[in-house]
């Protein structure tokens, strides 16, 4: 990532809108964010990793309090960022959650916003906004603040970070999760396999054991081999105890032959009851054939005696149905003779009733037309009447306009009158308002005469920023002064409590060596063997050695205290001279000021700060008076141009007035002309209507119109009332004689056809006895002929098959040779159907038993089966998981992933190494620890450092602030040269440090200088670099000035070429 422009309005500091261009850069790229404590140096690191993440640049921060306390709430805060990344550029803009107008300009609390652009897309959601950042950058906020940015306070966080932190922060960037993903994977396998295993083992023991219940308790013979009583006992076991003893033993091969024995027993036990239930079915159905028939013969005698008993009423029933069958045909001509009768009566009432109402409709129809005869004269003088009202309408409108013309006149000579009295006010206003703009015109002379006088204060107010930024700068000093004096006052104090203890260790160690020698003639001796030289006399006998004064000292505690005394000094020495350098520091810089009074002879820091501090106070006293003087000539200034402007407003106000005034009355003379020429006009024309005006007035025109208007619509209803009349009776009339002559021709077609129907009739009753009265009777009755024909039917039928039955009987029992009674045959099959059930309830129980035994043998085989196939794989899979998560002591504990991360690590360590010896004169080295740890706890990214000096390893956490500092930079440049080697996809264009670089001596200084100069020369990556060291600011000459003042931060770059 490679910033192009980064803008900031109303953040932090800065209250007026700031915009930063880093192409001006160039090749520059290493550069200084100078100014003030508090100016608002980190606030610029803050903007850019709260454009990029919505964060802060530190974790102390709060990103809901970013918005500037110095800018009101109509001013919105704002960042925005544009960057570029292999080769695309990206501008995104946040908005924090703050007071601000509304799109209705109502302010109100609103909540964040946030929007990226890119070469083709637009996000404005944040969650969107946010993942498609990280995905384009490659890092998240933390591990951006960890490699890129190195905030305030957070520098040290990856150099002391633990292996599962620096674990999370490499498998992002080395994108290694698919191993971690490939771990689990296999884990997760080893597991269902290691459940899968344990759960077949139950399942074949589970099935196994079941066996038990099939087997018999009858004594059985054993083939198992075995010598003296326990031969004997298995002998005499049952097959029961015999099968629970193969379970027990895990006999899998001679339980499965034992399933298969049993099942086959089962089965030929199975087949010889079937056998027996064939034999006693076919006794059973023998028996049951022969009860069949005796029950038959004894049901077709029933059956004889009831059709004997319901035979006379079939017959009764089978000759009147044949009567009613005969006189069918007769009963339906009787029955369309009696309703030809009833519809020639019906047809000779409806032509008397139309005949009636004929009569009546032409008596109204010969009214009609009396009454049209009678108003006829009246009618012919319907087209004079409308000739008469054409006429007098032209009259009513020629009326109208006489009279709208003399309205319109009134109107003109009223509104002329009008004009003139506008016109003479309007003479008079405009010359007071000439006299008003006289007047405005000698009041701006004497304003702007008296802003003459006062001059311009700009310059004035150059001079008083400049005193103040240069005692600002003072001020800063002076502050870093103290802080450097607090230091000194502690330093000195660590320093004759390091040289006491130092003394102390000395002390205790020649104590210890003088214990020691006198003791070593003691040592010696109890190391001579008898028979052995003495090593200081040569003797091979040892009558009368030393012995040790002091048994508690030994060689190896002299040399610890040595050891110890080594670590005193190393530690006294380093404060001393850090003691000395910090003091020179504070000499020479107390030295550079100009401090009235200061002479070699003060030798008291706390007396130097306070002469320093008087004179500082004195300046500020100064600077105050001078900017009171030039606040009250502000306001001198302000309150004159306020007044010029409003005189200037109220000036052109009174001559834009007037202008319009001249406007307005050259208009109104206009209107007032035209006007004129129009009464004029409307007096010819009305004239001329009079001349052509019939009548006395309107009024008189009007009623004699709406007379004649009445008259004729009164005619023209009554005609067309009297049409309508006439035309009504007519249509009525000819419809009443066309029903008539319809309902007579029915009637001689009716006569017709009952004339026809009384002859069929008397044919259809020739040679019968019955009379029609007769036929009634009988087709008009009760009677159900359909259910009778039916009975009849059913009744021969019953007959027929009787007959048969009785034939096939008897043959049946003569064939059979039955001789007993039935009583007799049921007996014998009752004792056949005992023994039935008794061989098939033996034989379901062993079908059950086998079935049972057959299932059981099938899931001991199917788990079995399964449990060999699987425990053949388990031990490679578990060998596998061991040491791909591990867990296996012969890899270190070290899995696939953390074993490639070490890979990197030791990459980034080498880089970081280069630059470390570097800055520490060969002192540290970075060392990984990877002593194997046994536990799912990360590990193996660790570290330490060499110290070639105490010749030792040491705790990264025991490096000294400076120490620390470079060994913090180091390890960052490392991993970022890393990175943009090996880490597809993320690109590391640019580095920010907050703070640090003050723990650092002058020589130390340099190397870090150095070392971040070639960083940018060789990467030609943007280098930024905040501190108050002085020797940055003189070896730096590009910097990012950052300047305060009571209206906020400004920032703006300096020294570039």
């Amino acid at each position: 990532m490679r910033p192009i422009q980064l803008e900031i309005q109303a953040f932090g500091p800065y209250k007026e809108k700031t915009t930063l261009d880093f192409t001006k850069l160039g090749d520059q790229n290493l550069f200084l964010i100078s100014g003030a404590t508090g100016a608002g140096k980190t606030t610029i690191f803050d903007a850019i990793v709260y454009a990029l993440y919505g964060k802060t640049s530190g974790s102390s921060r709060d990103i809901n309090e970013l918005k500037s306390q110095l800018a009101e709430d109509e001013r919105v805060a704002y960042v925005q960022l544009t960057f570029m990344i292999h080769g695309q550029t990206y501008t995104v803009k946040r908005i924090p959650k703050q007071k601000r107008p509304t799109k209705r300009g109502l302010i109100r609390e609103q909540n964040a916003e946030v929007t990226l652009e890119g070469e083709d897309f637009t996000l404005s959601k944040t969650q969107e906004v946010d993942s498609k950042l990280v995905d384009i950058l490659g890092l998240s906020a933390d591990q951006f603040r960890q490699i890129v940015m190195l905030p305030q306070g957070e520098f040290k966080k990856l150099l002391e970070a633990s292996s599962g932190e620096k674990e999370a922060i490499l498998r992002t960037i080395f994108h290694t999760d698919y191993l971690d993903q490939f771990q689990q994977a296999i884990a997760e396998r080893f597991k269902q396999a290691n459940q899968e295993v344990g759960t077949l083992k139950k399942q074949v023991d589970q099935h196994s054991q079941s066996f038990v219940n099939f087997a018999d308790t009858e004594l059985v013979e054993v083939s198992q081999e075995g010598t003296g009583e326990n031969s004997v006992a298995e002998m005499s076991a049952t097959e029961k105890d015999q099968v629970q003893n193969w379970v027990d033993r895990e006999a899998y091969e001679a339980l499965s032959e034992w399933a298969n024995m049993k099942l086959s027993q089962l089965d030929q036990e199975n087949t010889g009851l079937s056998q027996q239930i064939t034999a006693a079915d076919m006794t059973i159905q023998r028996l049951q054939s022969y009860m069949q028939l005796l029950a038959k013969k004894e049901d077709l005698a029933k059956q004889e005696a009831s059709i004997k008993e319901r035979e006379t009423k079939i017959i009764g029933e089978r000759q009147a149905l044949k009567q009613y069958q005969e006189t069918q045909a007769a009963y339906q001509l009787i029955q369309q003779i009696q309703k030809l009768k009833e519809k020639q009566v019906k047809l000779q009432a409806l032509v008397s009733e139309k005949a009636q109402s004929l009569q009546q409709v032409n008596g109204q129809l010969e009214s009609v037309k009396h009454e049209q005869a009678d108003w006829q004269e009246q009618i012919q003088q319907v087209d004079s009447l409308r000739e008469d009202l054409q006429s007098l309408a032209i009259q009513e409108n020629k009326w109208d306009s006489y009279l709208t013309q003399e309205k319109n006149l009134n109107k003109k000579v009223t509104y002329g009158q009008d004009l003139a009295n506008q016109l003479a006010t309007l003479i008079r206003q405009i010359q007071e308002q000439d006299q008003a703009v006289k007047v405005g015109e000698n009041t701006l002379k004497n304003l702007e005469k008296e802003l003459s006088q006062i001059g311009d204060i700009s310059q004035k107010q150059s001079l008083v920023d400049n005193k103040i930024y240069q005692y600002n700068l003072v001020s800063k000093r002076y502050q870093e002064m103290v802080d450097i004096n607090q230091q000194i006052s502690v330093l000195s104090v660590q320093v004759e409590t390091d040289k006491q203890a130092y003394q102390d260790q000395l002390d205790e160690r020649n104590k210890l060596e003088r214990a020691y020698s006198q003791n070593l003639a003691g040592e010696l001796a109890s190391q001579l063997v008898e028979g052995e030289a003495c090593l200081v006399c040569g003797s091979i006998h040892h009558p009368a050695p030393a012995i040790r004064q002091h048994d508690e000292i030994t060689k190896d505690m002299v040399d610890a205290a040595m050891d110890a005394v080594q670590v005193a000094f190393q530690t006294y020495s380093s404060k001393a001279e850090r003691l000395a350098a910090i003091q020179d520091n504070f000499n020479q810089t107390l030295d550079s000021q100009e401090i009235e009074g200061l002479t070699a002879e003060l030798t008291n820091n706390d007396d130097k700060l306070k002469m320093w501090q008087d004179q500082l106070d004195k300046e500020d006293g100064d600077i105050q008076s001078l900017q009171t003087d030039l606040d009250k000539l502000k306001e001198s200034k302000q309150d004159l141009d306020r007044q010029i402007l409003e005189s200037t407003d109220q000036l052109n106000a009174a001559k834009d007035a007037l202008t319009q005034m001249q406007i307005d009355m050259s208009t109104l003379k206009g209107q007032s002309e035209a006007n004129q020429t129009a009464v004029e006009q409307l007096r010819v024309e009305i004239a001329q209507l009079r001349d052509q005006l019939v009548g006395e007035s309107k009024a008189v025109v009007t009623a004699e119109y709406q007379a004649k208007s009445a008259q004729l619509a009164e005619i023209t209803a009554k005609d067309q009332e009297l049409k309508a009349r006439l035309d009504k009776y007519q249509q009525e009339a000819t419809q009443l004689a066309t029903q008539i002559t319809g309902y007579k021709d029915q009637i001689q077609q009716g006569e017709t056809e009952l004339h026809a129907d009384q002859a069929s009739l008397a044919l259809a009753l020739a040679g019968r006895d019955e009379r029609p009265e007769d036929i009634q009777k009988i087709h008009e009755g009760q009677e159900n002929w359909a259910a009778i024909e039916n009975r009849i039917q059913q009744f021969d039928k019953e007959v027929y098959a009787f007959k048969e039955n009785k034939v096939a009987n008897q043959e049946q029992i003569e064939a059979a040779g039955l001789d007993k009674e039935a009583d007799a045959y049921q007996a014998d099959m009752d004792q056949e159907l005992d023994q039935l059930a008794k061989i098939k309830a033996t034989k379901d129980q062993i079908i059950s038993i086998k079935a049972q035994l057959d299932h059981a043998f099938y899931l001991f085989k199917d788990s079995f089966t399964a449990y060999q196939e699987k425990g053949r794989h388990f031990g490679e899979l578990s060998l596998l998981n061991k040491v791909a998560n591990g867990k296996e002591k012969a890899y270190g504990y070290i899995s696939f992933e953390r074993y490639i991360l070490g890979l990197y690590f030791d990459e980034i360590l080498h880089y970081a190494n280069e630059r470390l010896m570097a800055m520490t004169q060969m002192r540290y080295e970075f060392r990984r620890i990877i002593e194997g740890q046994s536990g799912a706890g990360a590990k193996g990214l660790d570290l330490a450092v060499f110290d070639y000096q105490a010749g030792g390893e040491r705790s990264v956490q025991s490096l000294s602030g400076g120490e620390g500092f470079k060994a913090s930079l180091a390890l960052a440049l490392g991993l970022s040269d890393v990175i943009q080697n090996d880490a597809g996809g993320i690109e590391i264009g640019t580095l920010f440090i907050d703070e640090g670089f003050g723990t650092l001596d002058q020589e130390s200084l340099q190397q870090a200088i150095e070392t971040l100069t070639d960083l940018q020369q060789a990467s030609g990556r943007i280098v930024g670099i905040i501190s108050h060291v002085a020797e940055l600011k003189q070896q730096i000459p590009v910097h990012l000035q950052v300047s305060t003042s009571n209206d906020g931060s400004k920032a703006f770059f300096t020294g570039v070429q």
